[in-house]
C-alpha cells in the first residue's frame, strides 16, 4: 500500500479514493496495522534528502493520513510535527523568506521551479536558465476518465513534480489545521506541541 503512494500521482489518485469509500472502522484499522512501516519510511530520513518524486508521495500520503484517519497521527505525534516544520522551512528558503545554506540546493519554490543553482540562474551568461519554466509539461498525462466494471474514475491531469510538491503541502497543511483547530491555535507554548506549533505560525 505504501509504495503505491509513493510511486505516481495516478496510483495515489485511485488508493484514496479506494480507501475513502471503505468503513471507518476498517480504514483505521489498515492505517493503525500500517503505522510501523509508515513511520520507517516516512519519518526516518530528512524531507529534503528524499527524490522530489518521493517527497511528493510523503506529503500526499501524510495529507491523506491527518485528513482521513487523523486519530492515527495526531498533531501532538513528534515526527509529525519535526517533519511540517521542515517542509515549511524549505518553502520559506525557496521563496526568500528565511535564508539556510543547507537547504538552498534542496527547495521548490512558489512557481514549482527546483532550483539547485542559484548563482548561475542569476548570471547573465546562462540567459537559457534565468526564467525556469515547465515547458516539459506537455509530455505529461492529460485529465483521463478510467473505467472500472460501472465505476468511471476522473484521474486530474499530471502536475511537474516542483508544482504537485508545493499543492501537496496546501493540502497538508489544510488537513492539519482544520482537523486540529484548538491544537494549532490554542496550545500553550510551554508544552512540547505548543513549542512546535508557536514555530509552525511563525513560518507561515
Amino acid at each position: 500500500m505504501l509504495s503505491l503512494f509513493l510511486d505516481s500521482v495516478a496510483a495515489r489518485f485511485l488508493l484514496k479514493h479506494f480507501i475513502s469509500n471503505l468503513p471507518t472502522e476498517t480504514c483505521q484499522k489498515i492505517f493503525k496495522d500500517q503505522m510501523p512501516i509508515i513511520r520507517r519510511v516516512i519519518f526516518s530520513r530528512s524531507l529534503r534528502l528524499l527524490p522530489l518524486s518521493e517527497q511528493v508521495g510523503a506529503v500526499e500520503a501524510l495529507a491523506f493520513i491527518v485528513k482521513e484517519v487523523k486519530d492515527v497521527l495526531p498533531l501532538s505525534d513528534q515526527h509529525l510535527l519535526a517533519f511540517l516544520s521542515e517542509l515549511l522551512k524549505m518553502s520559506s528558503v525557496a521563496d526568500g523568506e528565511m535564508t539556510d545554506s543547507a537547504l538552498s540546493a534542496h527547495v521548490v519554490d512558489k512557481n514549482g521551479n527546483a532550483l539547485t543553482n542559484k548563482k548561475a540562474i542569476t548570471s547573465s551568461s546562462f540567459r537559457s536558465e534565468k526564467c525556469p519554466s515547465h515547458a516539459s509539461a506537455i509530455f505529461f498525462r492529460r485529465e483521463c476518465v478510467l473505467q472500472l466494471d460501472k465505476t468511471k474514475f476522473v484521474i486530474p491531469e499530471e502536475l511537474p513534480q516542483g508544482v504537485q510538491l508545493r499543492v501537496s503541502s496546501i493540502s497538508l497543511l489544510h488537513a492539519v489545521i482544520v482537523n486540529n483547530p484548538p491544537a494549532f491555535f490554542d496550545a500553550e507554548v510551554s508544552t512540547p506541541i505548543g513549542t512546535r506549533v508557536s514555530s509552525l505560525q511563525e513560518i507561515i
